[in-house]
């Protein structure tokens, strides 16, 4: 399945988590309110998710993460914005921050949009930076590596708010 096709019909604003049905609520919801938000990983689900979060909240603070400095550059030979096509029409979106995984200051609220089985090593450089009232939502194309790897490989806090959005899990 063409990935771009798949993820073209996500909402983020009443995105909600599979993991459990009983506590489903929407993204806004889910984070840390007056607090930035941060995304790790920016392939399509990454910016699909940094797209629809700006264009629904326009005044949040969002950083997009990098790992690499050539990624920074890259970021920026681009005109740093996103820009998604839905239906023929195109839409833009930019005002987004940016910071190094290797340091910056605490984080309240982390999107992962890593493939799943960097995830635990794209964590790594981050957990010094989680706090233990932190909110961790992981939105992943299939689920099957995700406590196994994560929690044991990147020894993150059992007690962070960990929320799982998937089209598969297990």
């Amino acid at each position: 399945m063409d990935l771009s096709l798949h993820i073209s019909n996500i909402d983020v604003k009443r995105l909600t988590t599979n993991h459990h049905p009983a506590t489903s609520s929407t993204l806004g919801e889910m984070l840390i309110p007056n607090k930035a938000i941060h995304i790790l990983g920016l392939g399509n689900l990454g910016k699909l998710v940094a797209h629809s979060l700006r264009k629904s909240h326009p005044e949040k603070q969002i950083s997009l993460l990098f790992h690499r400095e050539s990624l920074v550059e890259e970021w920026n030979r681009s005109g740093r914005y996103i820009q998604i096509e839905r239906n023929g029409e195109s839409d833009s979106r930019d005002r987004f921050g940016e910071e190094s995984t290797k340091n910056g200051g605490d984080i309240h609220n982390l999107v992962v949009a890593t493939k799943t089985y960097l995830t635990a090593q794209a964590l790594l450089p981050l957990k010094e930076r989680l706090r233990s009232d932190s909110t961790i939502l992981f939105v992943q194309n299939g689920m099957g590596t995700f406590q196994r790897r994560t929690y044991r490989t990147a020894g993150m806090p059992e007690y962070c708010s960990i929320h799982v959005v998937s089209d598969r899990i297990g």
